[in-house]
């Protein structure tokens, strides 16, 4: 009889540790590298990349390519490699993959956007008007772009600050023709102060996360929608540790863990501070802990991209107050969020907006702030190695009396080079200045400017109608508007000369 009761022991413990280590999440799945690095889409031709690393389903109907604003599952797999056919509304951002295998559902990021090109004889050109304009007004006029019906097409998710909705337009257009169904909106918390558009729960949609500054709460809301028809399910709302203002926030993937965690800015007593929570998801279940916090002064945008290359998504924000950009080298392991001691660089005087992205072609990711002190734009080349953030001291290029506001990079003349754009409300135009940089060397061309509605604020390019160019959205102070590409023969975006 001893000797049963110690074997059904044994057995009992052997199981019961087998159970604990199925629980622990491995996460060993990673995205290398892939090539090539940029090509056309759409009408403008097709590209296939490579991508390698690990972990990645045999089967490529498990496999969900993310390439920014759309997805699309690869044509063929390996557990190394995948061949996929870059889609039509691929945005200059970094590419994830995820296994929907049930004990390998993660998310991997490579450490460097693809970039969408097209062909040109030299040239572009905007349309001198809008081709589609929607009324909107809000406080804060912000948008953010991404497929969420996964019909292929990206769709439009607009902040409506006073109706405490964010307003989804779901993408109906053909080529050469912009065209968007009514709007769906959708109930947030109190006081919808920023929106990011991240798959949250790891089943391959795009889900809304709202920072509510007037229930100090952040909202995640997962995507229900089916092909042509826009559903989301009932919000789920998490309060901030100490009750204060959420003024931005963004999602990356932090401890390495395929989940993206959420990092937010504070405003308390006119103090502010960065939050980090940790994403515990699982499918159909938001689920967050807080983590870790950081100081900022006056902070604004938060953006992720891997300064140092070592495999790692870095955390970073401007900061209006005393001129400088905050780095954080990401040291984090799997379900706990660290940080090395901050690297500050000067940006310049009241930095508005900030993006990142390899303006010289070096595989580094370099810096691009807006600042509305000295009505310039400052770029900030990076000169990191693996383990240590640093950059080359700012060069600066004026805006002459524009008030600019957000900047983001793209390709908009088809080169392979992502290009800078700025909106600018003092003068109400959109300001784009081609990338000439070479390796080791940031160097920009002569100011175009496109003309905008009233006020300007957020920006995006995107294709929105499948002909392989970008077109321009903006949210301006009483209009949404998109402005088509129409590149034709010369480096022309409107009737404004250089």
């Amino acid at each position: 009889m001893g000797r049963l009761l110690s074997f059904k022991y044994r057995s009992v413990c052997i199981y019961l540790v087998i159970l604990f280590l199925r629980s622990i999440p491995v996460f060993s799945q990673t995205i290398t590298s892939f090539s090539p690095v940029s090509g056309p889409t759409g009408l403008q031709g097709s590209t296939t990349i490579t991508i390698n690393g690990t972990g990645f389903s045999t089967t490529p109907a498990n496999n969900l390519v993310f390439f920014g604003a759309v997805s699309v599952v690869p044509s063929a797999a390996t557990a190394t490699t995948l061949t996929v056919n870059v889609p039509t509304g691929t945005t200059y951002q970094y590419l994830s993959v995820l296994n929907k295998e049930t004990e390998k559902r993660a998310t991997a990021y490579s450490q460097e956007p693809f970039i969408p090109t097209f062909y040109n004889e030299g040239a572009m050109q905007f349309s001198t008007s809008a081709d589609y304009t929607l009324p909107y007004s809000s406080s804060k006029p912000y948008f953010k772009v991404g497929d969420i019906d996964g019909d292929g097409k990206p769709d439009v998710v607009l902040l409506n600050v006073a109706a405490n909705t964010v307003t989804v337009l779901r993408n109906t257009s053909s080529v050469g023709s912009l065209s968007f169904a009514t709007g769906v909106d959708i109930t947030t918390g109190v006081t919808p102060t920023c929106i990011a558009i991240e798959d949250m729960d790891g089943d391959g949609k795009y889900d809304l996360v709202v920072g509510n500054s007037g229930d100090k709460t952040f909202s995640v809301i997962l995507n229900t929608s089916t092909t042509g028809t826009i559903s989301f399910a009932a919000k789920a709302d998490f309060s901030t540790p100490v009750p204060s203002i959420v003024d931005e926030l963004a999602a990356g993937d932090m401890d390495g863990d395929g989940k993206m965690d959420i990092f937010y800015i504070k405003f308390i007593l006119s103090t502010t501070t960065v939050l980090g929570f940790l994403n515990n998801s699982t499918i159909g279940s938001p689920s967050f802990t807080s983590d870790i916090v950081l100081n900022s002064h006056s902070s604004k945008n938060i953006f992720f991209a891997d300064y140092d290359q070592d495999g790692k998504a870095d955390i970073s924000w401007v900061n209006s107050g005393n001129g400088l950009a905050d780095l954080y080298r990401n040291t984090s392991t799997l379900g706990n969020i660290s940080v090395q001691t901050k690297v500050a660089v000067t940006a310049g005087t009241g930095p508005f907006w900030f993006t990142a992205g390899d303006l010289d072609g070096d595989g580094k990711p370099d810096l691009v702030s807006t600042n509305t002190g000295g009505n310039n734009i400052a770029t900030l080349r990076n000169i990191s190695t693996s383990g240590t953030i640093n950059f080359a001291a700012r060069s600066g290029t004026p805006l002459g009396t524009t008030t600019p506001s957000c900047v983001v990079m793209t390709d908009i003349d088809g080169d392979g080079k992502p290009d800078i754009a700025v909106t600018a409300k003092g003068n109400n135009t959109v300001n784009i200045f081609r990338n000439n940089s070479t390796s080791g060397t940031i160097s920009l061309g002569g100011r175009v400017s496109l003309s905008t509605d009233t006020s300007p604020n957020f920006l995006s390019f995107c294709d929105f109608d499948g002909d392989g160019k970008p077109d321009m959205a903006v949210a301006n102070a009483s209009s949404f508007t998109i402005t088509k590409s129409l590149s034709k023969t010369k480096m022309f975006f409107s009737r404004m000369p250089f």
